[in-house]
């Protein structure tokens, strides 16, 4: 089946959450197909139904079920048998979103009961595979993907991608935000494993750079499958190497060679903190998708249990230490150099998800993110070890990472896994539209209802 149209814009059109919801798929029934039962599936998948069913006829009517691992009734275990158990259980599908891997048999299926069909890549280096890009065009309306520079490859190519970040875990809505200090003393860098921190090249100019401004580096171990661990120590201002000086960054705010915030928009440079602070303030404030403009007041269901990695003693500790977290590539990965650069915004939403400001390594995902709150390019934009001593002086006053916060909180909102899943609402539609499809409607939302559980969560679905 070849596409109907050429692909639409990569981003996905702006809707008020905060102040009306998302209704665009009413009636509708998504359904989650997770193809291959890893850690995935339960950000892509468990966590945005738990979501979903949690707001329902409040924010949407949306109907939205998971086809799990289980056997049907008859025994059988093959994708195609469940997956028409699971319409015969919740009815028929509207859209069905295929978690990270393709899967013709599901493609296929749901396109034979009248659905439209995406596939969620989230992190699978194969769909940067230009030999995947025939199956992409022939069994999808649309592929999810994380960032623009990826959406723009695939278009290149017949394929029709939107353009959807991977949220952060954290579902309450409002946390306090912790205090700055007066001046900054330590930078952290979380990683998941080992492929994940930076190669030695990088490491070693994250160390010597954080040494020369006389502050500490921490290492934050966040494994995918236990509790966040303790920061350990990365390096400390005493290792840094004899013969280079110390950088003094003038009243803990720029060194006066630099230019402290970047360039406003008509190209005018900004080298007082407090120019650029005014221009982030002006927006962040006016944003109506702001946590605290938002009008649903009710609880939502985190069966997946991501709270413990937001309110635990660790996570408690790490926001009493952490001044500023640092973004930089893996290292360690083997996959292609596209796929590696355009891995998702993760680490940079879950910095936002702790109040805490960031700098990183130009990676497209990191950029994009940043241009959605209006945070200042240049400290997304570091290479070198000049460029991470220029960015740590221009945030080292209190001030200046104060100002910074309140973009980040508003990030944590556009990030958190209450947007995102009012946003896959939004992806079904659009896909529909631009694929000329109508989506099957009168899905009854006071019927049947499938929701998680803890045991459904531990069983990986089962």
């Amino acid at each position: 089946m070849s596409l109907q149209r050429q692909p639409p814009s990569f981003n996905l059109p702006f809707r008020d959450y905060a102040r009306e919801g998302e209704h665009c798929a009413d009636g509708a029934h998504v359904v989650f197909v997770p193809i291959i039962p890893m850690g995935s599936i339960v950000m892509r998948g468990m966590m945005p139904l738990s979501v979903l069913n949690s707001t329902r006829g409040q924010l949407h009517r949306t109907r939205v079920s998971y086809v799990t691992y289980a056997n049907t009734p008859n025994g059988s275990s093959s994708l195609e048998d469940r997956l028409e158990h699971h319409f015969t259980s919740y009815g028929r599908p509207s859209a069905c979103v295929l978690i990270k891997y393709h899967s013709v048999p599901a493609a296929s299926l749901c396109r034979r009961h009248g659905a439209v069909v995406l596939l969620d890549c989230i992190d699978n280096y194969r769909c940067f595979s230009a030999k995947l890009t025939d199956d992409l065009k022939a069994y999808y309306d649309a592929v999810i993907v994380q960032t623009r520079v990826h959406a723009e490859w695939l278009a290149a190519r017949g394929v029709r991608p939107l353009v959807q970040p991977h949220p952060h875990g954290d579902h309450k809505r409002r946390r306090v935000v912790h205090p700055m200090r007066n001046r900054l003393l330590s930078v952290g860098l979380v990683f998941g494993d080992a492929k994940n921190l930076p190669d030695r090249r990088g490491f070693e100019a994250i160390c010597s750079a954080c040494a020369r401004v006389n502050a500490t580096l921490y290492l934050i171990d966040s494994p995918s499958s236990t509790m966040l661990k303790p920061p350990r120590l990365g390096c400390k201002p005493a290792m840094i190497i004899p013969s280079a000086s110390p950088l003094r960054c003038t009243h803990g705010d720029a060194s006066p060679r630099d230019q402290v915030l970047g360039i406003s928009d008509d190209g005018t440079p900004l080298t007082r903190p407090d120019e650029r602070c005014s221009e982030v303030l002006a927006v962040n404030r006016s944003a109506t998708e702001h946590a605290g403009a938002f009008h649903y007041r009710g609880n939502l269901t985190d069966v997946t249990g991501q709270h413990r990695f937001y309110d635990s003693a660790v996570n408690r500790r790490l926001k009493d230490l952490i001044d500023v977290g640092l973004l930089w590539p893996p290292g360690g990965r083997r996959d292609s150099s596209m796929a590696v650069a355009n891995r998702p915004g993760t680490r940079m939403h879950w910095w936002w998800a702790q109040s805490i400001p960031v700098i990183a390594y130009p990676m497209p995902a990191y950029t994009e993110a940043s241009q959605r709150i209006n945070y200042p390019p240049s400290l997304v934009d570091l290479t070198t070890q000049a460029d991470i001593e220029r960015a740590l002086c221009t945030i080292a006053s209190r001030r200046s990472r104060t100002c910074l916060q309140r973009a980040v909180v508003r990030g944590a909102f556009l990030t958190s896994p209450l947007h995102a899943a009012l946003e896959l609402l939004t992806t079904v539609c659009v896909a529909a539209d631009a694929a000329g499809l109508t989506l099957n409607r009168g899905a009854q939302y006071d019927g049947e209802q499938q929701l998680m559980t803890r045991a459904l969560i531990k069983s990986g679905g089962r």
